[in-house]
């Protein structure tokens, strides 16, 4: 009867470690995404898929546009943009998309 008794005291200690445990990483999430939230200084302002896993990102940290590639092991910065150059860029980009488009259906 003293093992069951010694089983069921460590049975106890174990499951409050777990609970304390998960709910420490419940509040470290909650805490995580609210300063994030509110720190955040980079925005993605557009994304476009290559392949599969391949794909290219335009992002906004803080007054500069950075051009992104991301495959499936690495990123690479491909360009970086002002303001205005970012909206020729995209705006070429439209372009060529709509142009090759029309060249594919004709």
């Amino acid at each position: 009867m003293e093992s069951f008794d010694q089983l069921q005291t460590v049975s106890v200690a174990l499951a409050a470690v777990l609970a304390c445990v998960f709910a420490l990483s419940f509040i470290a999430k909650k805490l995580r995404t609210r300063v994030g939230v509110t720190q955040s200084s980079c925005e993605i302002l557009s994304s476009t898929y290559l392949g599969p896993k391949e794909r290219v990102v335009l992002l906004r940290v803080h007054d500069k546009e950075v051009l992104i590639g991301v495959g499936p092991t690495h990123m690479c910065a491909l360009g970086e943009f002002s303001s205005v150059e970012s909206d020729n860029v995209v705006a070429n980009i439209q372009s060529s998309n709509t142009t090759d488009e029309s060249i594919e259906t004709a």
